[in-house]
């Protein structure tokens, strides 16, 4: 479900709320413990508990389109009287509960989920008209599905709530007892049920409107650091990001920017036909060196679990652009590529020219243009077989980018 804080903290009027803690606010070292007035689970989000209701939840989920404003749910504005002519007003509430910036995100967010979610077969387009949808499920407690003997995958309430820029619709699909009945795990009637009555409803075809607060950035797919795109950035590895403006990021990545030249390239004559080519490699690239990721996320909000996150950038881009090497070119034909600081090569009697470029092992776009030496041969026999050249690679970017679209993600309370 969409996360909330999981305890709800409260302070005296004359002390301030500071995190989990009170402070006097003329008494800056008066601090006591904050009061926890009303536990809240993540599931509260999604009607996960005996309490909400589709009407809540939807009016919950209004905020949303209404640029952060919570209105108190009405049946009628007014009530009039023909025989006295008196006429009642019903006075609503309307109250601020997030900022317009927030709102805009989270329905942002939550038209990807109908557009290209995890669950876009669950989530299907109404009409061609945007709109923002989350689906969840409460389960069984393990000790209630052996009770009344259910199946495995038994869940008991499934949840769907959608809006657009007109109304905003809560569905709830389940059985009063469970004796009557239960649900299944990944079953699309929450879904069906809301996709009919949003196909009556949703007539509106214009889009949540973004407020100037928020600007949207082109960053590099899968780095949670948020790194703009390099110019040598493939298209198929850019995407939109959303940042209250002031906060958007300014560190480009260095993935796939155009690697250094290896160094003091030498060829030495072996008299045989051959000659050993050395040079001195280049520094690991950023992409492939774990410090420089993990000095990239020590601002972020992973705490703990930056090292981990960093070691999983890390094997996607090993993943993607395999182990750093280089290719060794005699007379600008490729004859072979090798993680070594040195190669053997053979060709015939007298001066050639060879060419090392530092390249990924898979990702070929970003090798360096090449450091260039005398190379002579002898001692080649008279009918000398030179080394053959190699068909140069390219690079299979759609392949090599389904780690990127399709990345794991899983939650036991979500369809």
């Amino acid at each position: 479900g969409l996360g909330l804080t999981p305890e709800i903290y409260s302070c005296d009027s004359n002390y301030r709320l500071v995190k989990n803690k009170c402070i006097n606010k003329d008494n800056p070292k008066d601090v006591v413990k904050a009061k926890i007035t009303k536990p809240i689970s993540e599931t509260h989000s999604i009607g996960g508990y005996n309490g909400e209701s589709p009407l809540s939840m939807a009016t919950a989920y209004a905020a949303f389109a209404n640029g952060g404003y919570y209105n108190e749910p009405y049946s009628f504005t007014k009530i009039e009287y023909p025989d006295t002519g008196d006429v009642y007003i019903n006075k609503t509430e309307t109250k601020q509960v997030m900022s317009e910036s927030t709102a805009y995100m989270i329905s942002y967010l939550l038209q990807k989920t109908v557009t290209n979610g995890i669950s876009q077969g669950t989530y299907k387009k109404v009409g061609n008209i945007p709109y923002a949808a989350k689906s969840g499920t409460t389960n069984f407690d393990k000790a209630t599905i052996k009770q009344y003997k259910l199946r495995s995958s038994a869940v008991n309430d499934l949840w769907m709530v959608g809006y657009n820029t007109q109304y905003s619709i809560g569905v709830w699909y389940g059985y009063d007892k469970i004796t009557d009945g239960a649900n299944t795990f990944g079953s699309t009637q929450n879904a069906k049920l809301f996709q009919a009555v949003a196909k009556g409803v949703f007539t509106d075809k214009s889009d949540f409107e973004k407020p100037d607060s928020i600007v949207k950035v082109k960053v590099e797919k899968d780095y949670n650091m948020m790194l703009l795109p390099s110019d040598s950035t493939p298209d198929s590895y850019k995407q939109e990001a959303l940042f209250i403006a002031g906060t958007e990021p300014n560190k480009i990545s260095t993935r796939f920017q155009q690697l250094n030249n290896p160094s003091n390239v030498r060829a030495s004559d072996n008299g045989d036909g051959t000659a050993t080519v050395t040079w001195t490699k280049i520094a690991t690239p950023d992409a492939l060196n774990q410090s420089y990721i993990s000095s990239l996320l020590t601002k972020s909000s992973l705490g703990k679990d930056a090292d981990k996150y960093a070691s999983n950038v890390l094997n996607k881009n090993k993943s993607l652009l395999g182990n750093i090497g280089y290719n060794i070119y005699v007379d600008d034909n490729l004859v072979g590529w090798t993680e070594s600081d040195s190669y053997q090569v053979s060709s015939t009697n007298g001066t050639h020219k060879v060419t090392i470029k530092s390249a990924y092992e898979k990702y070929k776009s970003n090798m360096s243009s090449g450091m260039n030496a005398a190379l002579t041969i002898s001692g080649a026999t008279e009918a000398p077989t030179p080394e053959p050249e190699i068909e140069e690679p390219t690079d299979n970017q759609d392949e090599n980018n389904n780690d990127i679209e399709n990345q794991d993600q899983t939650s036991n309370n979500n369809e």
